[in-house]
């Protein structure tokens, strides 16, 4: 899957017209092993939209491109009507174990 060389600046978020629909990336992905708690505090805030723990899942097995970014089109729905202020977040307490 190839991403855009430039992203719709009107967004927060890496977006773009895609696939005729918005997609998203997250503005921000929190790793480690205390990031769902970190994550959940990130989440209180207003313009923040967390993404479900199906996206963590990607790291975890071998998924497409395409799958993660379908499993943000929620997230991204709500952002699509609230870009200045609506942001996309997520996180993943075991990313760290396939970095190595």
């Amino acid at each position: 899957y190839n991403l855009p060389s430039k992203f719709d600046p009107k967004f927060k978020n890496p977006c773009w017209e895609g696939e005729a629909r918005l997609q998203c990336l997250p503005y921000y992905y929190v790793t480690g092993c205390e990031a769902l708690v970190v994550n959940s505090v990130l989440a209180k805030h207003h313009d923040v939209d967390v993404v479900s723990a199906q996206t963590a899942r990607f790291w975890e097995e071998a998924h497409p491109w395409q799958w993660f970014l379908n499993s943000l089109d929620q997230a991204t729905y709500h952002i699509r009507y609230n870009p200045a202020r609506g942001v996309i977040g997520g996180a993943s307490d075991s990313m760290f174990a396939y970095a190595s």
